[in-house]
Order: C-alpha cells, then structure tokens, then sequence
C-alpha cells in the first residue's frame, strides 16, 4: 500500500483510498497519476530497503520517513526481541524440534520389538535423536542423524 506525506505538515496518509477521502467533493480520474497526487501538496513514500537480520532474535522495524537525495523514503532499522519475548521464541521452537524427533523415534519403534534385533547403525541412530537436545545450537539449530538403510 503506497504511502502519501503533506508537504506542509509531514501527515501521513495510508493508501489512495484514505488520500482521496480527504477530498470527498472532487472527482478524481480513475488513474490517479503521481502529477495529481503531487498537485495536492503531497509526494509519495517510496519503499526503502530492509536491512539483514540475524534470526531468531532480530527483526526488522520501520525507521520512519526520511528524506534521501530530495525523495521522501521509508527507513527500517534491526530491533531485538526482549528476554522474554526470546525465552517464548526458544520454547516454541523447542517444541517443534522434539516433536519432530518423537516423530522420527517412532518411526522406528518396530525395530526394537521383541522378535527383533536391533542392529547396531539403528540404535546409534536412535541415540543420536535423543541427544538432539544436547546438541549445540539447538533449538535453532539442528544436524538430524541419517536413518540407516
């Protein structure tokens, strides 16, 4: 949705919808071009470009409006996530991850029943699964054991 900002007081209006409300007795062309937009005293918001992140904990915010090189621009900075907006963020994908190993033990269940032996690839396989949350990283980051053939 393209943003408009009035030369004379910097208000910002949301979309050719709310901008054409404001002047509910005229009738605009069906095109409204960036001329008639700028002939009411307001110039357009361009987009500006969001800087990288580095998830989980980051996210991006806007910056406000700025102007660049004579042009009215939308700015974006990285934010940070509160501690405990990053314990919640760290329990769900804990979460996720133990119920996607409960998932593939399971799978596997079959091989440890009583009328079988399990090999040896398959109980270090299945060893290696219930150390995921040992491992480094995690819950962020996971190397998943390969299930043996």
């Amino acid at each position: 949705m393209t943003t408009y900002r009035k030369r004379t007081d910097g208000t910002l209006v949301e979309g050719l919808e709310a901008f054409k409300a404001l002047y509910p007795n005229t009738s605009f062309p069906k095109l409204i071009t960036n001329d008639i937009i700028t002939s009411y005293g307001f110039d357009e918001v361009s987009e500006g470009s969001h800087p990288s992140i580095t998830p989980p904990y980051e996210y991006v915010e806007s910056d406000g409006i700025k102007e660049v090189s004579g042009a009215w621009t939308q700015t974006y900075k990285v934010a940070t996530y509160a501690d405990s907006e990053k314990a919640s963020i760290d329990a769900n994908a804990a979460e996720g991850q133990r119920t996607k190993r409960t998932t593939l033990l399971a799978e596997t269940d079959w091989s440890g029943g009583s009328d079988l032996t399990m090999s040896d690839d398959m109980k270090t396989y299945r060893q290696a699964l219930r150390d995921v949350p040992t491992q480094a990283g995690f819950p962020h980051t996971v190397t998943w054991p390969t299930k043996p053939s």
